[in-house]
């Protein structure tokens, strides 16, 4: 996940992913809706001009652009180049966002030595790596596997706190106008407090869970 060093420096390695499914179609660019992931407000402009491998590997381009502030969603502009549709699927990963300022002049620049740090690599954890000896296919077939999870690894949960992708729908959730009942604080042995809350914190910073701004809590 992203780490902030402090309110002063300025984010970078946001990932942005895509809000919608989307066709490509041969030589040519579409407009596409992307989210940022990110649980913090940000103030400054953004610069997404480094596209993820799953555009570099689907040899998709990615058009630089400025927007902001204040945005938690952007609009990428994406070109196929080839002489094939390709297909975006919702929640793909596409780009990597930088939070830039503007000078005096009107010009943009980063500063490397403030921005925040992420460590992709560092948040991997090795007993989730998919264990292709236990496969039960070989030859060609093997070498297909192999090749479309590493076209999909994004899909997959690095750790425990990646939820990985899911595109198969949308679910709603309807709630009724009725009062919320009240419920005690969940009790938790005092030696458990402190890594109860290294893992909520783990759990609010990847984006698994978010802060209630309602009374309403889940009862399980």
């Amino acid at each position: 996940w992203i780490e902030v060093l402090s309110e002063n420096k300025l984010a970078s390695g946001i990932r942005a992913r895509a809000l919608q499914n989307l066709t490509i179609y041969p030589n040519s660019q579409s407009i596409i809706e992307a989210e940022l992931d990110y649980n913090f407000p940000i103030k400054g402009y953004l610069a997404s001009d480094y596209p993820d491998k799953n555009l570099t590997n689907s040899h998709i381009g990615l058009v630089p652009s400025i927007c902001g502030p204040y945005a938690d969603r952007i609009s990428l502009a994406l070109i196929n180049p080839t002489n094939e549709p390709k297909i975006i699927f919702k929640g793909t990963h596409l780009a990597y966002v930088n939070e830039i300022k503007m000078n005096e002049d009107g010009s943009f620049s980063e500063e490397p030595e403030k921005k925040a740090k992420i460590d992709i690599e560092a948040e991997i954890d090795p007993n989730y790596k998919i264990d292709l000896s236990k496969s039960g296919v070989e030859g060609n077939e093997f070498d297909q596997l192999k090749d479309l999870l590493n076209e999909f690894e994004d899909i997959f949960s690095k750790s425990q706190y990646d939820l990985g992708s899911f595109t198969g729908g949308d679910h709603n959730i309807v709630t009724t106008t009725e009062e919320p009942i009240t419920s005690p604080p969940r009790k938790m042995p005092y030696k458990y407090k402190e890594e109860l809350k290294k893992h909520i914190d783990k759990l609010l910073s990847s984006g698994i869970m978010i802060e209630s701004e309602t009374p309403w809590l889940l009862l399980s």
